[in-house]
């Protein structure tokens, strides 16, 4: 009992975890529930937890209902992730093409448009569609298309037909492998397929139409991009400016997952917080040097305030996915407890940003990129708590000489860190680990951090005004540097391990034992050792 009591203060970590098993058991089944009975298990479930607290409260010992409580809290709070995940599929609902059409013709609207790499063709999604000799309630909500290089022009908007095969989004190769059914099924992409004729328009679109206002900017970015730096570095640049990765050559792609440096190209946590950061300091020092300012005004929350803005700004261009909502909750949340002078490094905020994914997107818990993600920042936030009081210590007393080795060391302990608490995730999902991304990253997030995105934010000022050129060259010899570390580092001898494919069970135990380490306190830490090892048998023994 006691040990369970000593736990309370990391309690409200676990909602999260939680939620995502609710999801996780929505996603697991055989067939849709009846929505009468989730409901009624959900308001089941909030009513014994209401009951079973009233009752706490106005016990002369309410300790005697914290097992109880305990147990009803873990209950409601999956049931409500449970509800959450199939409302949500029931939203987003849209007819999925069950094996590949015919030649059809159809007639869509482009919602969004993609160059390929090296300007082979398009990619579009189309929605708003009608399908030659295709019953209306069978017409998927969106198609995504290749299509190939036209002469007539078309834009965001406009109202195109096309002969085009379809055919169905892709089942798992092996059981639970990536699904891109429910991947696409959630996108509200319905059928994949290629046009076999350029796309023809049949009515321009409203160029000023709110809802392609940043289509259109990330449009005219890219094209501003391409112009000045190399196309090899322009498909890096473009997709650290817009999101859109399609331009980068297979071979990049390559070299950057073997050197373990794909993240930098994901819009993530790193590229929020490398956003912030200069916008932060900038502001802050501009205001500093003011003395009637700095004497007067709150400067350092007025950055904030800043940074969070700059965040906002940089999300709402970039395509955003679920590590860059993460990144901007958790950035955003930090900035605004800087504005209330509170710490912005904790594992409630985690909780909350994970909390928050999860109600708006319970589909996110199958990602890699989710699970990747927050098991990094988790286990950074974790590491950065435990190691904070040293850190002063050290450089409280010294100088600058210092506080260049704690910024090395940190670097170095922060690649250590994530590349350990991911690696599981990358050996379940893509069957291969970088062996040396400690060393990539060590000379690439530094690269990344003063010169990169320092000229990504620089761009972006500049841009409306026609002087980017030269932030966008110096920007691009940046990715030119960092494209040589990670061609150099892929080209190791052993970069990367290939790795055999997991069961579920060993991920599953492996997701548990870390939890267990960072959430729970004291002696019961110790749980994640037989749970480790349960996980590695399991793995050893499963049959290929």
């Amino acid at each position: 009992m006691d040990g369970l009591i000593a736990q309370r203060a990391n309690l409200i970590l676990w909602i999260p975890v939680c939620l995502g098993l609710g999801s996780c058991l929505y996603f697991a089944l055989g067939q849709e529930p009846a929505y009468g009975l989730t409901l009624g298990g959900f308001l089941l479930a909030a009513l014994l937890m209401g009951g079973i607290t009233w009752i706490a409260l106005r016990a002369d010992d309410p300790n005697r209902f914290y097992i109880l409580l305990l147990g009803i809290s873990l209950l409601f709070w999956t049931c409500a992730g449970f509800t959450v995940a199939q409302v949500q599929a029931r939203l987003v609902y849209t007819p999925m093409l069950a094996s590949e059409s015919k030649v059809a013709m159809l007639e869509g609207r482009i919602l969004q448009l993609e160059t390929q790499e090296n300007g082979k063709g398009w990619t579009i999604v189309l929605d708003h569609l009608s399908i030659e000799r295709w019953a209306p309630e069978t017409v998927p909500r969106k198609i995504r298309l290749s299509v190939r290089k036209a002469d007539q022009p078309f834009n965001l908007g406009d109202r195109v037909q096309v002969l085009a095969k379809l055919h169905a989004t892709s089942p798992p190769v092996t059981p639970g492998a990536f699904d891109f059914q429910r991947f696409y099924y959630f996108q509200g992409i319905g059928a994949l397929g290629f046009s076999l004729k350029p796309p023809q328009v049949v009515a321009q679109g409203d160029k000023d139409a709110p809802q392609f206002v940043l289509e259109r900017l990330r449009t005219r970015i890219a094209a501003e991009i391409n112009q000045v730096i190399p196309a090899r570095e322009a498909g890096i640049a473009v997709a650290l400016m817009t999101g859109e990765r399609a331009a980068i050559s297979e071979d990049d792609w390559t070299a950057l997952r073997y050197s373990g440096l794909a993240h930098i190209i994901s819009i993530s946590g790193l590229h929020v917080a490398l956003v912030a950061a200069p916008v932060f300091f900038v502001i802050r020092l501009f205001l500093a040097a003011i003395p009637f300012l700095a004497l007067r005004w709150p400067i350092k929350k007025i950055a904030a305030a800043g940074a969070l803005i700059a965040c906002c700004a940089y999300v709402a261009i970039v395509v955003p996915n679920v590590p860059t909502y993460r990144s901007l909750l958790m950035t955003g949340i930090g900035l605004i407890a800087i504005m209330l002078d509170r710490s912005p490094f904790s594992l409630r905020l985690v909780a909350l940003a994970a909390a928050v994914v999860l109600v708006c997107s319970p589909d996110s818990v199958w990602s890699a990129s989710f699970q990747m993600s927050f098991a990094a920042v988790t286990a950074l936030v974790a590491v950065a708590d435990l190691m904070r009081p040293y850190w002063s210590s050290y450089i409280r007393n010294g100088g600058w000489s210092r506080k260049v080795i704690v910024y090395i060391a940190g670097a170095i302990l922060t690649t250590l860190v994530a590349s350990l608490a991911t690696n599981p995730f990358s050996s379940f999902h893509f069957q291969q680990i970088a062996s040396y991304s400690v060393i990539a990253n060590a000379l690439s997030i530094p690269l990344t951090g003063l010169m990169i995105m320092p000229m990504l934010v620089l761009s972006f000022l500049l841009m409306p005004f026609g002087l980017a050129s030269y932030s966008l060259k110096l920007m691009g010899l940046g990715i030119t540097w960092m494209l040589e570390v990670a061609g150099w580092v892929a080209a190791l001898p052993g970069a990367v391990i290939h790795t055999p494919a997991w069961p579920q069970a060993a991920l599953i135990l492996f997701v548990l034992a870390g939890l267990g380490l960072i959430l729970l306190v004291g002696r019961a830490r110790w749980v994640c050792v037989p749970l480790t090892l349960a996980g590695i048998v399991i793995i050893l023994s499963a049959p290929q």
